[in-house]
C-alpha cells in the first residue's frame, strides 16, 4: 500500500515538474510577445506623433473642403479628394492597429499573469507532494525495519522450537 502511494505521488510529481516546465515556456514566450507588441507600439507611437508634427509645422490641408476649395479643376480636386482620404484611412487604420496591439498587450498581459498564479501553484503542490513522498517513504522504512526485525524474532523462536523438538524427539527415542 505504501509503495503503491509512493508510486502514486511519484508519477503526480512527475507530471506537476512537466506542467511546471511548460508553464515556463509558455510565459516566456507570452513576455516574448508582449515585447514584440510593445516594441511595434512605440515605433506606431513614433510615427504617429512625426505625422502629428508635419500637419503643425508644414500646415498640410487634410480636409475635404480644403482640398476642393484650392483645387485648379475638377481632375485636380478629384485628385486631391481621394489624397486626402488615402490618408485619413493611412491615420486610420494606424491608429486601429495600434488599439488593437495594446489591447493584445493587455490580454497577454493577463494570460501571462495567469499562467505565472498557476506556476506559483504547481510548485507549492510540487512541494507538498515531495513532502508526502518523504514522510511515505520513510514509513515505508520504518516499516521494512518492523518487518525484518519480526522475521528475525519469528526465526529466532522457530529455531528455539526446532531445538525443543529435537531434543523432545531425542527424549522420545
Amino acid at each position: 500500500s505504501l509503495e503503491s502511494d509512493i508510486s502514486s505521488i511519484y508519477d503526480k510529481g512527475v507530471k506537476l515538474q512537466e506542467e511546471q516546465t511548460q508553464l515556463e515556456a509558455d510565459t516566456a514566450q507570452l513576455q516574448k510577445d508582449i515585447d514584440a507588441l510593445k516594441v511595434r507600439i512605440e515605433k506606431r507611437t513614433a510615427t504617429i506623433k512625426k505625422q502629428a508634427r508635419d500637419v503643425q509645422v508644414n500646415g498640410q490641408d487634410t480636409s475635404f473642403v480644403d482640398a476642393i476649395l484650392n483645387a485648379d479643376s475638377i481632375t485636380d480636386a478629384v485628385g486631391r479628394v481621394q489624397a486626402v482620404n488615402t490618408f485619413v484611412k493611412a491615420n486610420n487604420d494606424l491608429i486601429t492597429a495600434q488599439k488593437e496591439d495594446q489591447k493584445a498587450v493587455e490580454a497577454k498581459k493577463a494570460e501571462n499573469e495567469k499562467k505565472l498564479a498557476r506556476l506559483a501553484d504547481a510548485k507549492a503542490e510540487l512541494d507538498v507532494q515531495r513532502d508526502q513522498l518523504a514522510v511515505k517513504q520513510a514509513d515505508l522504512k520504518v516499516q521494512k525495519i518492523a518487518l525484518a526485525a519480526e522475521q528475525a524474532t519469528a526465526e529466532s523462536t522457530k529455531s528455539d522450537l526446532l531445538n525443543q523438538k529435537a531434543a523432545a524427539e531425542a527424549e522420545q527415542a
